[in-house]
């Protein structure tokens, strides 16, 4: 169980660390005014807006569900440590 619980943690970790990144390029790039796509495409500037609210949204659930495992994850922690308390007490 430890080790499924440290994989998720990494993941929650990552994709927070994923969504700071992509809501910090994509503001760079409005201030920038770059709107080049590369083989002479180009993006309009409310699907630049409407890709940086999407990050944002994106880093907001990603931030409430690291939060919330964290948060569990410590209650279980002292749940554990206050139960194996008990249980030395008792022995």
């Amino acid at each position: 169980m430890a080790d499924r619980n440290s994989l998720i943690w990494r993941i929650r970790v990552v994709g927070l660390v994923s969504s700071v990144i992509a809501v910090v390029t994509l503001g760079l790039t409005i201030l920038a005014g770059n709107r080049n796509l590369g083989r002479n495409e180009t993006i309009t500037q409310p699907q630049q807006i409407f890709l940086l609210l999407a990050a944002a949204v994106l880093f907001v659930v990603q931030t409430a569900l690291y939060l919330i495992f964290r948060h569990r994850h410590k209650r279980s922690c002292r749940e554990a440590t206050a139960s194996c308390k008990r249980t030395n007490v008792k022995e």
